[in-house]
């Protein structure tokens, strides 16, 4: 939620797109699946994602960071137990032998997150949607919005977006937003 990310660019992040030093992220490529008539259903890395604009460098507040840190701590313990077993693909949200997480699979994670939480049950994309909300809310630009989310056009954004000159906003509205809000905080892992 706090960084408009769809759901495949999520999966699609490496662990080399992680920038600690600057806090950013540099979203490149995507985990899809392809249906193909003769294997059946196939995950994917694609290095691509759905348009120009989506490829872009986001700058998530610090739970994120703090997120990835204890996922790259999972991930050094799941090589080391798995050897030659481990499937090194260089993501950051992988199976737990690093094979690229089947996109279904998080929206099932995501629902029972929801509900263990008794919170409502919504599609994961429309986390996208409450972060672009929260932003406009707290007086970030269209313009700015429709960068952080990738999108080609502002139109497709309406009423949201991120300062491209300010691009540390979003961390700065989403780090006090939670910190605010004790139910949010209690399940957003910090």
């Amino acid at each position: 939620m706090t960084c408009g990310t769809r759901r495949g660019e999520t999966l699609g992040v490496s662990i080399s797109d992680v920038d600690f030093s600057a806090k950013r992220i540099f979203l490149h490529q995507q985990v899809t699946v392809n249906n193909l008539k003769d294997t059946g259903e196939r995950v994917v890395i694609k290095d691509t994602l759905k348009t120009k604009k989506s490829t872009r460098v986001i700058y998530p507040p610090d739970l994120v960071f703090n997120s990835v840190k204890r996922r790259l701590a999972l991930i050094q313990h799941n090589k080391a137990a798995l050897g030659s077993e481990y499937h090194d693909n260089g993501l950051l949200c992988c199976m737990p032998n690093g094979d690229p997480l089947q996109p279904e699979r998080l929206t099932r994670s995501f629902h029972a997150l929801l509900k263990e939480n008794g919170l409502p049950q919504i599609r994961f994309h429309d986390l996208r949607h409450s972060c672009a909300t929260i932003l406009v809310e707290k007086c970030c630009s269209i313009d700015d919005v429709a960068n952080l989310l990738g999108h080609t056009s502002t139109k497709t954004t309406k009423h949201y977006s991120l300062q491209a000159e300010k691009p540390h906003v979003a961390a700065n509205v989403f780090n006090d937003v939670i910190a605010s809000d004790s139910q949010l905080a209690k399940i957003v892992p910090g």
